[in-house]
């Protein structure tokens, strides 16, 4: 890792803490839901935009230099664990936020 990693990571880190959040909205409200997810009778709109709110969405947005996907990664991982169908869909919202702050179109 190069300094200009180590010091992006020590100066300007609110993800770490939006990681965890996730993890912890996870387990205590998307867990609930999962088997109803799973089975396609419950769209979970409603947890997917609480992650939009503790900024989930925008963790790997570039302020400069280029994207860091670790924390994004972290959020999907954790929403993983719970319901793979719910991670798959936090994956899709942040490769079009990736593509959307990378593209010059």
């Amino acid at each position: 890792m190069s300094s200009l990693a180590i010091s992006r990571v020590a100066t300007r880190d609110p993800a770490p803490t939006i990681a965890g959040e996730v993890a912890r909205l996870a387990r205590q409200e998307l867990a609930p839901l999962a088997s109803a997810i799973d089975a396609g009778s419950v769209y979970p709109g409603e947890f997917l935009r609480r992650l939009g709110e503790i900024g989930a969405w925008s963790s790997h947005v570039p302020l400069e230099g280029p994207a860091d996907l670790r924390w994004a990664i972290q959020s999907m991982a954790a929403i993983g664990e719970v319901c793979g169908a719910t991670a798959f869909m936090a994956w899709c919202q942040n490769t079009l936020v990736w593509y959307v702050a990378n593209s010059t179109n």
